[in-house]
């Protein structure tokens, strides 16, 4: 049977992986917690590394996070540039709010895994879009030059 890891089990190992990771020496990080130095050796051989990789990925799992909501919130504010742009009858504004929109709608399902790196996809077959879509024609229905500018730019769009 394994013996068990003393420094795993140690009331202080979040304590004792920073010193191993800020290099404090091994034999002053064993005094100062009463482990013996080949158990502080073993631990940063065998376990350290394993508390590190699982430290990074938690680290990306929050910053992916963070980029998401920023990602979600640039849609958002696209969207009600749109909404100025139409009330101010400002037509180019208005079309490239929706393009931009349109582009972080890519991202999002790039990032999402739906849409591989290389992988070209027609998004006007997706919801998604459709209902963008939708929602921008409904915007500019009492503006049919932003209307035919926006088709126009939509068709252009690769």
């Amino acid at each position: 049977m394994a013996q068990k890891c003393t420094v795993c089990s140690h009331e202080s190992i979040k304590e004792i992986n920073k010193a191993l990771i800020n290099g404090v020496a091994i034999r002053k990080i064993s005094e100062q917690f009463g482990l013996t130095p080949s158990s502080i050796h073993r631990h940063r051989v065998s376990h350290l590394p394993e508390t590190l990789v699982k430290a990074k990925e938690a680290k990306e799992v929050c910053e992916s996070g963070e980029l998401w909501t920023e990602m979600v919130s640039l849609k958002t504010t696209c969207i009600e540039i749109l909404d100025k742009a139409k009330e101010m009858g400002e037509f180019q504004a208005a079309v490239s709010a929706i393009g931009q929109a349109i582009k972080i709608v890519v991202v999002m399902l790039k990032v999402q895994g739906e849409l591989k790196k290389d992988q070209h996809v027609n998004i006007s077959l997706l919801p998604e879009f459709l209902e963008f879509k939708e929602i921008c024609f409904d915007v500019l229905s009492d503006y049919p030059d932003a209307k035919a500018a926006l088709i126009d730019k939509l068709k252009n769009t690769q």
